[in-house]
């Protein structure tokens, strides 16, 4: 295989292409803000990695034009990572706008009043930049591996990119309807338990994270402070963005305020009696699920 022609790679390239999806994980992992205003994007560790794929292929075929085993790295990095990257995409959708006009607005506020540069950018996700970024950082990303993709044209790599993104796309689907899967039969179990009939039997007790989830679920989901802080102040998803767009697009304070929250805790106690729903995250806990009820 040889190397690939290369082309000139300008400073926007590694912006758009590199840090701004690694600021999404990053912000994301910290703060669980995007769980809190959309969907969880990186439900499990192999959504981290997958979403960390893109940037990390990304940068290495920036840098691979004369390196034919780096060239291969990186086609198979962006491969694993265009699936679900592309998958956020589509989940965020409007929300892309709304991000551009987030993104304008606190540009303005740090302009006219760069003196409260801390509250503009960590205060209120509504106006902060920061998380403008990261809501459009899937987007950049995805766009800059096309663009990457369309522009190497050296022998081998669409065939490269193409495998790992089959294997990456089932790999993912089969992540998502998982986790959808769980949410219905979660759903399934607390109307037979509210129906009087035996649950002794349901398949939560044989699902892999069912108890985690349904230990994050059990909290009575509010509010605590403003809607508008940069961190997730609750509730937060706990699904994924395939269960997100599955249910209409509707966020989990939307869930809270326009449905009757079930009694998670109730069903909790009735699959594993007299002990208390410990919330428990691969990446941590959002500050509400760590507060006091």
């Amino acid at each position: 295989m040889r190397a690939f022609p290369s082309f000139p790679i300008r400073w926007w390239h590694w912006l758009l292409g590199v840090i701004l999806p690694i600021h999404t994980i990053i912000l994301e992992f910290l703060t669980h803000q995007m769980s809190g205003a959309m969907f969880d994007p990186m439900v499990t560790p192999w959504h981290a990695l997958m979403m960390l794929a893109l940037p990390v292929g990304n940068g290495l075929l920036s840098i691979s034009s004369h390196d034919k085993k780096i060239s291969v790295i990186g086609q198979a990095c962006l491969g694993c990572g265009l699936p679900l990257m592309l998958f956020i995409v589509w989940a965020i959708g409007i929300n892309h706008l709304n991000a551009v006009m987030t993104l304008f607005i606190g540009t303005l506020q740090l302009v006219s009043a760069p003196l409260e540069f801390k509250k503009t950018l960590f205060g209120d996700y509504y106006a902060s930049p920061i998380a403008a970024l990261a809501y459009l950082g899937p987007l950049a990303g995805c766009s800059m591996a096309v663009n990457l993709i369309r522009k190497k044209r050296g022998h081998g790599i669409r065939g490269v990119v193409f495998a790992t993104f089959i294997t990456a796309a089932f790999f993912v689907s089969y992540l998502e309807i998982r986790s959808f899967s769980l949410r219905k039969e979660i759903t399934r179990t607390y109307e037979n338990l509210e129906a009087g009939h035996d649950i002794k039997a349901s398949r939560i007790l044989e699902t892999v994270n069912a108890r985690n989830v349904l230990a994050r679920l059990s909290r009575p989901g509010r509010q605590f402070s403003s809607p508008g802080a940069l961190y997730a102040v609750g509730p937060v998803d706990v699904f994924g963005p395939y269960t997100y767009l599955k249910q209409g697009r509707l966020n989990p304070v939307g869930i809270l305020h326009q449905t009757k929250w079930p009694k998670y805790s109730k069903l909790y106690d009735a699959l594993w009696p007299g002990q208390t729903p410990q919330p428990h995250s691969w990446r941590g806990l959002s500050p509400w699920e760590t507060a006091n009820p």
